[in-house]
Protein backbone atom coordinates (compact mmCIF):
# COMPACT_ATOMS: atom_id res chain seq x y z
CA UNK A 1 0.00 0.00 0.00
CA UNK A 2 2.84 2.23 0.87
CA UNK A 3 4.74 1.51 -2.19
CA UNK A 4 1.17 2.74 -4.09
CA UNK A 5 1.32 5.69 -2.62
CA UNK A 6 4.68 6.51 -3.34
CA UNK A 7 4.47 5.54 -6.45
CA UNK A 8 1.25 7.60 -7.20
CA UNK A 9 2.52 10.84 -5.66
CA UNK A 10 5.86 10.32 -7.54
CA UNK A 11 5.04 10.19 -10.94
CA UNK A 12 2.55 13.77 -9.72
CA UNK A 13 5.93 15.06 -8.69
CA UNK A 14 7.88 13.97 -12.18
CA UNK A 15 4.71 15.39 -14.17
CA UNK A 16 5.07 18.95 -13.14
CA UNK A 17 8.71 18.80 -13.09
CA UNK A 18 9.37 17.61 -15.87
CA UNK A 19 6.57 20.02 -18.09
CA UNK A 20 7.90 23.02 -15.73
CA UNK A 21 11.78 22.20 -16.71
CA UNK A 22 10.76 21.87 -20.36
CA UNK A 23 9.12 25.37 -20.47
CA UNK A 24 11.36 27.30 -18.52
CA UNK A 25 14.24 26.03 -19.94
CA UNK A 26 13.34 26.59 -23.84
CA UNK A 27 12.59 30.22 -22.63
CA UNK A 28 15.47 31.15 -20.81
CA UNK A 29 17.34 28.90 -23.53
CA UNK A 30 16.28 30.99 -26.26
CA UNK A 31 17.30 34.03 -23.64
CA UNK A 32 20.77 32.89 -23.40
CA UNK A 33 21.22 32.56 -27.43
CA UNK A 34 19.86 36.59 -28.15
CA UNK A 35 23.64 37.48 -27.19
CA UNK A 36 25.07 35.14 -29.80
CA UNK A 37 22.26 36.19 -32.32
CA UNK A 38 22.81 39.94 -31.95
CA UNK A 39 26.13 40.79 -31.25
CA UNK A 40 28.23 38.08 -33.30
CA UNK A 41 25.38 37.61 -36.08
CA UNK A 42 25.38 33.82 -35.68
CA UNK A 43 24.17 31.82 -38.47
CA UNK A 44 20.24 31.20 -37.77
CA UNK A 45 20.93 27.21 -38.64
CA UNK A 46 23.05 27.22 -36.06
CA UNK A 47 20.37 28.09 -33.32
CA UNK A 48 19.12 24.83 -32.50
CA UNK A 49 22.38 23.08 -32.10
CA UNK A 50 23.38 26.32 -29.67
CA UNK A 51 20.29 25.40 -27.95
CA UNK A 52 20.96 22.00 -26.57
CA UNK A 53 24.61 22.87 -25.58
CA UNK A 54 23.58 25.98 -23.45
CA UNK A 55 20.82 23.82 -22.15
CA UNK A 56 23.23 22.27 -18.81
CA UNK A 57 22.97 26.19 -17.92
CA UNK A 58 19.33 26.71 -18.15
CA UNK A 59 18.57 23.58 -16.50
CA UNK A 60 20.63 24.19 -13.30
CA UNK A 61 18.80 27.38 -13.03
CA UNK A 62 15.75 26.25 -13.93
CA UNK A 63 15.48 22.89 -12.07
CA UNK A 64 15.72 24.20 -8.22
CA UNK A 65 12.56 26.84 -8.98
CA UNK A 66 10.72 23.46 -10.81
CA UNK A 67 11.53 21.08 -8.44
CA UNK A 68 9.88 23.26 -5.56
CA UNK A 69 7.11 24.44 -7.69
CA UNK A 70 6.22 20.43 -8.65
CA UNK A 71 6.30 19.50 -4.96
CA UNK A 72 3.67 22.45 -4.47
CA UNK A 73 1.06 21.55 -6.43
CA UNK A 74 1.30 17.96 -6.29
CA UNK A 75 1.32 18.27 -2.43
CA UNK A 76 -1.01 21.04 -2.62
CA UNK A 77 -3.80 19.34 -4.49
CA UNK A 78 -3.54 16.78 -2.20
CA UNK A 79 -4.11 18.39 0.53
CA UNK A 80 -6.76 20.40 -1.03
CA UNK A 81 -8.60 17.37 -1.72
CA UNK A 82 -7.96 15.67 1.89
CA UNK A 83 -5.43 12.93 0.34
CA UNK A 84 -3.01 14.19 3.11
CA UNK A 85 -5.83 13.89 5.80
CA UNK A 86 -7.26 10.40 4.45
CA UNK A 87 -3.25 8.83 4.39
CA UNK A 88 -2.72 10.01 7.85
CA UNK A 89 -5.88 8.64 9.23
CA UNK A 90 -4.75 5.73 7.65
CA UNK A 91 -1.78 5.02 9.90
CA UNK A 92 0.63 6.39 7.13
CA UNK A 93 3.29 9.83 9.27
CA UNK A 94 4.08 12.77 7.38
CA UNK A 95 7.84 11.58 6.68
CA UNK A 96 6.47 8.42 4.87
CA UNK A 97 3.98 10.94 2.57
CA UNK A 98 7.04 13.21 1.93
CA UNK A 99 9.39 10.66 1.07
CA UNK A 100 8.82 11.16 -3.04
CA UNK A 101 9.42 14.35 -2.71
CA UNK A 102 12.63 14.22 -0.77
CA UNK A 103 13.62 10.99 -3.13
CA UNK A 104 13.08 13.98 -6.29
CA UNK A 105 14.89 16.73 -4.03
CA UNK A 106 17.84 14.48 -3.68
CA UNK A 107 18.21 13.32 -7.30
CA UNK A 108 17.69 16.79 -9.05
CA UNK A 109 20.40 18.10 -6.01
CA UNK A 110 22.77 15.47 -7.28
CA UNK A 111 22.08 16.55 -11.01
CA UNK A 112 22.77 20.35 -10.10
CA UNK A 113 25.78 19.85 -8.88
CA UNK A 114 26.13 17.12 -11.77
CA UNK A 115 26.16 20.09 -14.21
CA UNK A 116 27.87 22.47 -12.48
CA UNK A 117 31.05 20.95 -11.80
CA UNK A 118 31.41 18.55 -14.78
CA UNK A 119 28.36 18.92 -17.92
CA UNK A 120 28.66 22.88 -18.20
CA UNK A 121 31.68 23.35 -18.54
CA UNK A 122 31.96 20.62 -21.33
CA UNK A 123 28.84 21.47 -23.24
CA UNK A 124 30.20 25.00 -23.07
CA UNK A 125 33.60 24.55 -24.68
CA UNK A 126 31.10 22.96 -27.67
CA UNK A 127 28.91 26.04 -27.72
CA UNK A 128 32.03 27.71 -28.05
CA UNK A 129 33.53 25.43 -30.93
CA UNK A 130 30.72 25.90 -33.22
CA UNK A 131 30.86 29.88 -33.14
CA UNK A 132 34.56 29.54 -33.70
CA UNK A 133 33.86 26.91 -36.96
CA UNK A 134 31.52 29.99 -38.20
CA UNK A 135 33.51 33.18 -37.23
CA UNK A 136 34.83 33.99 -40.84
CA UNK A 137 31.15 33.84 -41.95
CA UNK A 138 30.04 36.03 -38.79
CA UNK A 139 32.90 38.34 -39.99
CA UNK A 140 31.50 38.63 -43.32
CA UNK A 141 27.74 38.71 -42.26
CA UNK A 142 28.40 41.43 -39.97
CA UNK A 143 30.55 43.84 -42.24
CA UNK A 144 27.65 43.30 -45.30
CA UNK A 145 25.48 44.14 -42.69
CA UNK A 146 26.72 47.39 -40.89
CA UNK A 147 29.70 47.75 -43.03
CA UNK A 148 32.23 47.63 -40.29
CA UNK A 149 33.16 44.66 -37.77
CA UNK A 150 33.40 46.57 -34.29
CA UNK A 151 31.16 44.28 -31.64
CA UNK A 152 33.90 41.44 -31.79
CA UNK A 153 36.46 43.07 -30.44
CA UNK A 154 35.95 46.36 -28.64
CA UNK A 155 39.70 47.40 -29.32
CA UNK A 156 39.49 46.54 -33.00
CA UNK A 157 36.88 48.52 -35.51
CA UNK A 158 37.17 47.01 -38.94
CA UNK A 159 35.28 49.61 -41.80
CA UNK A 160 35.16 47.81 -45.26
CA UNK A 161 33.28 49.20 -48.99
CA UNK A 162 32.63 45.15 -49.92
CA UNK A 163 33.16 42.00 -49.00
CA UNK A 164 33.66 39.29 -51.37
CA UNK A 165 33.61 35.86 -48.90
CA UNK A 166 33.64 33.74 -52.09
CA UNK A 167 37.77 34.53 -52.64
CA UNK A 168 38.35 35.69 -48.74
CA UNK A 169 38.90 39.64 -49.68
CA UNK A 170 37.91 43.07 -48.43
CA UNK A 171 37.64 45.61 -50.55
CA UNK A 172 38.27 49.45 -49.32
CA UNK A 173 39.81 48.73 -45.56
CA UNK A 174 40.18 50.79 -42.75
CA UNK A 175 41.66 48.98 -39.64
CA UNK A 176 41.17 51.51 -36.32
CA UNK A 177 43.06 50.58 -32.95
CA UNK A 178 41.83 51.89 -30.27
CA UNK A 179 43.64 51.97 -26.39
CA UNK A 180 42.25 52.43 -22.81
CA UNK A 181 38.86 54.89 -22.98
CA UNK A 182 38.51 54.36 -26.54
CA UNK A 183 41.55 56.33 -27.57
CA UNK A 184 42.19 55.65 -31.37
CA UNK A 185 46.12 55.18 -31.36
CA UNK A 186 46.59 54.15 -35.04
CA UNK A 187 44.80 53.38 -38.51
CA UNK A 188 45.99 51.27 -41.25
CA UNK A 189 43.98 52.04 -44.40
CA UNK A 190 44.46 49.79 -47.36
CA UNK A 191 42.91 49.49 -51.28
CA UNK A 192 42.33 45.72 -50.70
CA UNK A 193 42.96 43.17 -47.49
CA UNK A 194 43.22 39.30 -47.70
CA UNK A 195 41.38 37.65 -44.85
CA UNK A 196 42.92 34.42 -43.53
CA UNK A 197 40.74 32.74 -40.26
CA UNK A 198 43.17 30.62 -38.03
CA UNK A 199 40.77 27.89 -36.09
CA UNK A 200 43.16 25.65 -35.30
CA UNK A 201 44.63 28.24 -32.60
CA UNK A 202 43.53 28.72 -28.92
CA UNK A 203 41.99 31.50 -29.81
CA UNK A 204 40.69 31.33 -32.91
CA UNK A 205 42.87 34.54 -34.82
CA UNK A 206 42.21 36.39 -37.53
CA UNK A 207 44.77 37.46 -40.22
CA UNK A 208 44.58 40.42 -42.14
CA UNK A 209 47.09 41.20 -45.11
CA UNK A 210 47.46 44.48 -46.33
CA UNK A 211 47.54 45.40 -49.96
CA UNK A 212 49.40 48.83 -50.66
CA UNK A 213 48.88 49.99 -46.89
CA UNK A 214 49.07 53.27 -45.47
CA UNK A 215 49.96 53.81 -41.39
CA UNK A 216 48.40 56.79 -39.64
CA UNK A 217 49.63 57.46 -36.36
CA UNK A 218 47.33 58.98 -33.45
CA UNK A 219 49.67 62.67 -34.19
CA UNK A 220 48.16 62.40 -37.98
CA UNK A 221 51.06 61.22 -39.14
CA UNK A 222 51.03 59.27 -42.17
CA UNK A 223 52.97 56.87 -44.41
CA UNK A 224 53.04 53.89 -46.70
CA UNK A 225 54.09 50.62 -45.38
CA UNK A 226 53.48 48.91 -48.56
CA UNK A 227 52.29 45.45 -47.15
CA UNK A 228 51.77 44.38 -44.12
CA UNK A 229 49.63 41.95 -41.71
CA UNK A 230 47.84 42.42 -38.78
CA UNK A 231 46.62 39.27 -36.28
CA UNK A 232 43.89 39.65 -34.33
CA UNK A 233 42.40 37.17 -31.54
CA UNK A 234 39.09 36.32 -31.42
CA UNK A 235 37.79 36.46 -27.86
CA UNK A 236 35.62 33.69 -26.34
CA UNK A 237 31.90 34.17 -26.72
CA UNK A 238 31.34 33.39 -23.00
CA UNK A 239 34.92 34.58 -22.28
CA UNK A 240 37.14 32.86 -19.81
CA UNK A 241 35.11 32.87 -16.61
CA UNK A 242 35.29 30.86 -13.62
CA UNK A 243 31.79 29.84 -13.94
CA UNK A 244 32.16 27.90 -16.39
CA UNK A 245 35.22 25.77 -15.33
CA UNK A 246 35.24 22.43 -14.26
CA UNK A 247 36.53 21.39 -10.58
CA UNK A 248 39.75 19.87 -11.99
CA UNK A 249 40.24 23.01 -13.53
CA UNK A 250 39.50 24.94 -11.12
CA UNK A 251 41.70 23.03 -8.31
CA UNK A 252 44.46 23.76 -11.12
CA UNK A 253 44.31 27.08 -11.24
CA UNK A 254 44.33 27.70 -8.01
CA UNK A 255 47.61 26.01 -7.38
CA UNK A 256 48.61 28.43 -10.91
CA UNK A 257 46.76 31.42 -11.67
CA UNK A 258 48.49 32.31 -14.19
CA UNK A 259 46.21 28.65 -16.27
CA UNK A 260 43.26 31.67 -15.92
CA UNK A 261 43.14 33.55 -19.48
CA UNK A 262 42.46 37.01 -18.00
CA UNK A 263 44.86 36.71 -15.30
CA UNK A 264 47.49 35.65 -17.75
CA UNK A 265 46.61 38.11 -20.15
CA UNK A 266 46.68 41.22 -17.46
CA UNK A 267 50.17 39.18 -16.65
CA UNK A 268 51.18 39.50 -20.31
CA UNK A 269 50.44 43.20 -20.56
CA UNK A 270 52.72 44.23 -17.60
CA UNK A 271 55.28 42.31 -18.86
CA UNK A 272 55.12 43.74 -22.37
CA UNK A 273 55.58 47.46 -20.89
CA UNK A 274 57.88 46.26 -18.27
CA UNK A 275 60.22 45.41 -21.54
CA UNK A 276 59.02 48.83 -23.29
CA UNK A 277 60.41 50.85 -20.20
CA UNK A 278 63.32 48.30 -19.47
CA UNK A 279 64.26 49.27 -23.19
CA UNK A 280 64.24 52.65 -22.70
CA UNK A 281 65.80 52.86 -19.46
CA UNK A 282 68.79 50.83 -21.78
CA UNK A 283 69.06 53.14 -24.18
CA UNK A 284 69.03 56.20 -21.84
CA UNK A 285 71.60 54.44 -20.04
CA UNK A 286 73.34 54.25 -23.48
CA UNK A 287 73.18 57.61 -24.38
CA UNK A 288 74.40 58.93 -21.72
CA UNK A 289 77.35 57.20 -21.26
CA UNK A 290 78.64 56.04 -24.91
CA UNK A 291 76.18 58.51 -26.98
CA UNK A 292 75.13 55.69 -28.74
CA UNK A 293 73.24 52.38 -29.08
CA UNK A 294 73.67 49.74 -31.60
CA UNK A 295 69.89 48.05 -32.82
CA UNK A 296 70.38 44.71 -34.92
CA UNK A 297 68.20 44.36 -37.32
CA UNK A 298 67.27 40.87 -39.36
CA UNK A 299 70.80 41.29 -41.52
CA UNK A 300 72.43 44.44 -41.02
CA UNK A 301 72.49 47.27 -37.67
CA UNK A 302 71.62 50.20 -36.71
CA UNK A 303 73.92 52.37 -34.90
CA UNK A 304 72.04 55.52 -33.67
CA UNK A 305 73.81 58.72 -31.72
CA UNK A 306 71.49 60.72 -29.84
CA UNK A 307 72.00 62.62 -26.08
CA UNK A 308 68.79 61.04 -24.26
CA UNK A 309 65.71 58.77 -24.37
CA UNK A 310 62.63 59.89 -23.04
CA UNK A 311 59.39 57.96 -22.16
CA UNK A 312 56.34 59.89 -23.76
CA UNK A 313 52.78 59.28 -22.56
CA UNK A 314 51.64 57.33 -25.46
CA UNK A 315 54.60 54.89 -24.68
CA UNK A 316 56.61 56.26 -26.86
CA UNK A 317 60.52 56.56 -26.69
CA UNK A 318 61.54 59.93 -27.87
CA UNK A 319 65.76 60.77 -28.88
CA UNK A 320 66.61 64.10 -27.89
CA UNK A 321 70.08 65.74 -28.46
CA UNK A 322 71.45 69.05 -29.72
CA UNK A 323 71.52 71.03 -32.53
CA UNK A 324 69.37 71.26 -35.93
CA UNK A 325 69.70 67.82 -36.87
CA UNK A 326 70.06 65.99 -33.24
CA UNK A 327 69.33 62.85 -34.39
CA UNK A 328 72.09 60.51 -36.49
CA UNK A 329 71.86 57.22 -37.44
CA UNK A 330 74.44 54.72 -39.48
CA UNK A 331 72.91 52.07 -41.56
CA UNK A 332 74.76 49.17 -41.37
CA UNK A 333 74.10 46.24 -44.83
CA UNK A 334 75.81 43.26 -42.69
CA UNK A 335 76.06 43.25 -39.18
CA UNK A 336 79.86 43.07 -39.15
CA UNK A 337 80.61 45.86 -41.20
CA UNK A 338 82.93 48.31 -40.31
CA UNK A 339 81.47 51.06 -42.61
CA UNK A 340 77.37 52.00 -43.12
CA UNK A 341 76.11 52.00 -46.28
CA UNK A 342 73.96 54.76 -45.38
CA UNK A 343 74.07 57.72 -42.71
CA UNK A 344 71.07 59.58 -41.61
CA UNK A 345 70.07 62.81 -39.60
CA UNK A 346 66.81 64.30 -38.82
CA UNK A 347 65.56 66.52 -36.52
CA UNK A 348 63.25 63.98 -34.54
CA UNK A 349 63.04 60.40 -33.61
CA UNK A 350 61.40 58.24 -32.00
CA UNK A 351 61.36 54.63 -30.61
CA UNK A 352 58.32 52.24 -30.04
CA UNK A 353 58.12 48.62 -29.13
CA UNK A 354 55.82 46.26 -30.77
CA UNK A 355 53.20 44.04 -28.77
CA UNK A 356 54.00 40.82 -30.30
CA UNK A 357 55.06 39.40 -27.25
CA UNK A 358 57.02 36.02 -29.26
CA UNK A 359 58.86 37.82 -31.23
CA UNK A 360 59.10 41.72 -30.08
CA UNK A 361 60.28 44.16 -32.22
CA UNK A 362 61.46 48.15 -32.74
CA UNK A 363 60.47 50.48 -34.53
CA UNK A 364 62.63 53.60 -35.17
CA UNK A 365 60.98 56.54 -36.98
CA UNK A 366 63.02 59.70 -38.25
CA UNK A 367 61.48 63.24 -39.21
CA UNK A 368 62.71 65.40 -41.30
CA UNK A 369 65.05 63.10 -42.61
CA UNK A 370 68.51 63.98 -44.55
CA UNK A 371 70.79 60.93 -45.51
CA UNK A 372 74.01 60.14 -48.03
CA UNK A 373 75.51 56.85 -48.92
CA UNK A 374 78.71 56.61 -47.13
CA UNK A 375 80.72 56.61 -50.39
CA UNK A 376 78.40 59.51 -52.20
CA UNK A 377 78.22 62.95 -49.23
CA UNK A 378 75.73 64.81 -51.75
CA UNK A 379 73.00 64.85 -48.71
CA UNK A 380 69.34 64.31 -49.75
CA UNK A 381 66.43 65.61 -48.28
CA UNK A 382 63.70 63.70 -47.18
CA UNK A 383 60.64 66.12 -45.35
CA UNK A 384 58.67 62.87 -44.60
CA UNK A 385 58.99 60.39 -42.30
CA UNK A 386 61.47 57.62 -42.24
CA UNK A 387 60.67 54.49 -40.42
CA UNK A 388 63.10 51.32 -39.34
CA UNK A 389 61.32 48.14 -38.59
CA UNK A 390 61.74 44.74 -37.42
CA UNK A 391 64.79 45.77 -35.71
CA UNK A 392 65.55 43.07 -32.90
CA UNK A 393 65.13 44.15 -28.65
CA UNK A 394 68.30 43.33 -26.89
CA UNK A 395 67.70 39.76 -26.05
CA UNK A 396 68.71 40.89 -22.05
CA UNK A 397 65.53 42.92 -21.76
CA UNK A 398 63.33 40.59 -23.13
CA UNK A 399 65.01 37.74 -20.66
CA UNK A 400 64.49 40.24 -17.93
CA UNK A 401 60.84 40.95 -18.89
CA UNK A 402 59.88 36.76 -19.21
CA UNK A 403 61.54 35.90 -15.85
CA UNK A 404 58.68 38.01 -13.98
CA UNK A 405 56.36 35.55 -12.77
CA UNK A 406 53.25 36.74 -10.67
CA UNK A 407 54.52 36.23 -7.18
CA UNK A 408 56.76 39.31 -8.49
CA UNK A 409 53.52 40.95 -9.02
CA UNK A 410 51.71 40.23 -6.05
CA UNK A 411 54.72 41.93 -4.02
CA UNK A 412 54.33 45.35 -2.86
CA UNK A 413 57.32 46.42 -4.67
CA UNK A 414 57.14 46.56 -8.83
CA UNK A 415 60.40 44.97 -10.57
CA UNK A 416 62.74 48.04 -11.47
CA UNK A 417 63.55 48.43 -14.75
CA UNK A 418 66.57 50.86 -14.07
CA UNK A 419 64.68 53.69 -14.38
CA UNK A 420 61.69 55.27 -12.03
CA UNK A 421 58.06 53.01 -12.79
CA UNK A 422 55.85 54.89 -14.81
CA UNK A 423 52.03 55.46 -14.01
CA UNK A 424 51.29 53.02 -16.72
CA UNK A 425 53.78 50.34 -15.37
CA UNK A 426 51.99 51.46 -11.81
CA UNK A 427 48.56 50.96 -12.85
CA UNK A 428 49.15 47.58 -14.48
CA UNK A 429 50.75 46.06 -11.23
CA UNK A 430 48.03 46.93 -9.61
CA UNK A 431 45.86 46.09 -11.89
CA UNK A 432 47.77 42.72 -11.59
CA UNK A 433 47.44 42.22 -7.97
CA UNK A 434 44.01 42.63 -8.10
CA UNK A 435 43.31 40.51 -10.59
CA UNK A 436 44.84 37.77 -8.52
CA UNK A 437 43.13 38.65 -5.39
CA UNK A 438 39.95 38.39 -7.23
CA UNK A 439 40.62 35.35 -8.38
CA UNK A 440 41.39 33.64 -5.53
CA UNK A 441 38.30 34.71 -4.05
CA UNK A 442 36.18 34.03 -7.08
CA UNK A 443 37.40 30.01 -7.64
CA UNK A 444 36.78 29.74 -3.37
CA UNK A 445 33.22 31.42 -3.90
CA UNK A 446 32.22 29.55 -7.12
CA UNK A 447 32.47 26.17 -5.19
CA UNK A 448 30.46 27.55 -2.46
CA UNK A 449 28.01 28.62 -4.84
CA UNK A 450 27.54 25.49 -6.58
CA UNK A 451 27.42 23.58 -3.52
CA UNK A 452 24.80 25.92 -2.67
CA UNK A 453 22.66 25.33 -5.41
CA UNK A 454 22.79 21.87 -5.11
CA UNK A 455 22.01 21.68 -1.28
CA UNK A 456 19.12 24.53 -1.96
CA UNK A 457 17.17 22.57 -4.44
CA UNK A 458 16.83 19.67 -1.52
CA UNK A 459 15.86 22.00 0.64
CA UNK A 460 13.21 24.32 -1.44
CA UNK A 461 11.65 20.79 -2.55
CA UNK A 462 11.08 20.09 1.27
CA UNK A 463 9.99 23.49 1.84
CA UNK A 464 7.71 23.29 -1.06
CA UNK A 465 5.97 20.41 0.19
CA UNK A 466 5.39 21.61 3.60
CA UNK A 467 4.07 24.78 2.23
CA UNK A 468 1.98 22.94 0.20
CA UNK A 469 -0.03 20.65 2.47
CA UNK A 470 -0.13 24.24 5.16
CA UNK A 471 -1.94 26.41 2.18
CA UNK A 472 -4.10 23.48 0.83
CA UNK A 473 -4.26 24.40 -2.44
CA UNK A 474 -3.26 22.74 -6.08
CA UNK A 475 -3.73 26.53 -7.24
CA UNK A 476 -0.90 26.97 -9.74
CA UNK A 477 -0.70 30.76 -8.66
CA UNK A 478 -0.72 30.02 -5.51
CA UNK A 479 2.01 27.23 -5.61
CA UNK A 480 3.73 29.97 -7.51
CA UNK A 481 3.74 33.14 -5.22
CA UNK A 482 4.57 30.35 -2.68
CA UNK A 483 7.50 28.70 -4.36
CA UNK A 484 9.25 31.90 -5.48
CA UNK A 485 9.33 34.17 -2.03
CA UNK A 486 11.91 30.97 -0.52
CA UNK A 487 13.49 30.26 -4.31
CA UNK A 488 14.18 34.25 -4.43
CA UNK A 489 15.65 34.45 -0.85
CA UNK A 490 17.93 31.46 -1.74
CA UNK A 491 19.13 33.00 -4.97
CA UNK A 492 19.70 36.43 -3.47
CA UNK A 493 21.75 35.08 -0.03
CA UNK A 494 24.05 33.19 -3.04
CA UNK A 495 24.47 36.27 -5.02
CA UNK A 496 25.29 38.68 -2.28
CA UNK A 497 27.38 36.67 -0.50
CA UNK A 498 29.50 36.19 -3.86
CA UNK A 499 29.53 39.97 -4.05
CA UNK A 500 30.49 40.68 -0.31
CA UNK A 501 33.42 38.11 -0.84
CA UNK A 502 35.08 39.71 -3.70
CA UNK A 503 34.68 43.68 -2.16
CA UNK A 504 35.77 42.49 1.26
CA UNK A 505 39.90 43.06 2.36
CA UNK A 506 39.22 40.53 5.51
CA UNK A 507 38.62 37.11 3.52
CA UNK A 508 35.94 35.21 2.34
CA UNK A 509 34.81 34.49 5.99
CA UNK A 510 31.48 36.81 5.61
CA UNK A 511 30.58 36.31 2.21
CA UNK A 512 30.60 32.36 2.85
CA UNK A 513 28.33 32.75 5.88
CA UNK A 514 25.63 35.17 4.01
CA UNK A 515 25.76 32.97 1.07
CA UNK A 516 24.72 30.04 3.08
CA UNK A 517 22.36 32.17 5.08
CA UNK A 518 19.30 31.79 2.56
CA UNK A 519 19.51 27.87 2.77
CA UNK A 520 20.04 27.94 6.59
CA UNK A 521 17.08 30.02 7.09
CA UNK A 522 14.32 27.66 5.01
CA UNK A 523 15.72 24.76 6.32
CA UNK A 524 14.61 26.69 10.19
CA UNK A 525 11.12 27.53 8.77
CA UNK A 526 11.28 23.67 7.24
CA UNK A 527 11.65 22.51 10.51
CA UNK A 528 9.28 24.49 12.25
CA UNK A 529 6.29 23.51 9.48
CA UNK A 530 7.45 20.21 10.04
CA UNK A 531 6.72 19.61 13.70
CA UNK A 532 3.78 21.69 13.58
CA UNK A 533 2.58 19.35 10.55
CA UNK A 534 3.61 15.98 13.18
CA UNK A 535 1.73 17.52 16.05
CA UNK A 536 -1.73 18.14 14.16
Amino acid sequence: MVFTIHRYIFRDLLKAFVLGTLVLSIILGLGVMLKPLQRYGVDPARVPELLIFTLPITLTMVMPVTALLAATITYGRMAAEREVDACRAGGIGMTTLIYPALVLALLVGMATLLLAFHVIPSFTERSEAIIQEDIEKILYRNIQKTGCLKDIREDVIIHADKVYPETHQLVGVAAIQRGRSGVVERIYTARQVDVEVLTDTQPSKVVLRFQDAQQVNAQGDTWSIGQASLTYEIPSLWEDSIEFKRLSELKAIREDMTLFGPLKKQLARFRKQYMHECFVAWCHQQFGSVGMIDLETRIGKLRVYADECMLKKDMRAELLGTGRWPIRVDNFRVKDDADPQRKYSAKRATLSVSNNWDNPEVVLTLEDVKWYYADEPEQLSFPGIQSFTRIQLPSFVTARAREISLDDIRSENIPTTGAPPSKELRRLHRACREEARELKVDIEMEVQARLAFGVSCVVLVIFGTLMGIVFRSGHLLTAFGVSSAPAALCLIAIVTGKHIAEHSDTGTGLGVMFLWSGIVTVSIISIFLYKRLTKN
